[in-house]
């Protein structure tokens, strides 16, 4: 199973991670123009077929936090696991 970061997101017509459309990863944890684009569709798959585990850092406390699927809720997103903070690392990353 591959590892991947995701470094930056983009959301539209709201600021939660529900809103999350598109993701950019890589294996190095900060954002570079050369990440690949993800639509959000592809990237649940990946990681609900096991094609990939993916990661957070927090640009703000450099902890790592892994982002899974919310399977549940209808449509699906992601979210990062539980942590300490009340906000979800995903929402800290910069948007594209």
């Amino acid at each position: 199973m591959a590892q991947t970061y995701v470094t930056a997101i983009r959301l539209s017509q709201g600021k939660t991670v529900r809103h999350i459309t598109k993701v950019w990863c890589s294996s190095n944890p900060v954002y570079s123009m050369s990440d690949e684009g993800v639509e959000l569709p592809e990237m649940i798959r990946r990681l609900s077929t096991g094609a990939v585990d993916a990661y957070v850092q927090s640009p703000k406390t450099k902890q790592t936090a892994k982002v899974e699927v919310v399977p549940r809720d209808n449509p699906r997103y992601l979210r990062t696991r539980a942590d300490d903070s009340p906000d979800d690392n995903l929402l800290h990353l910069p948007e594209k």
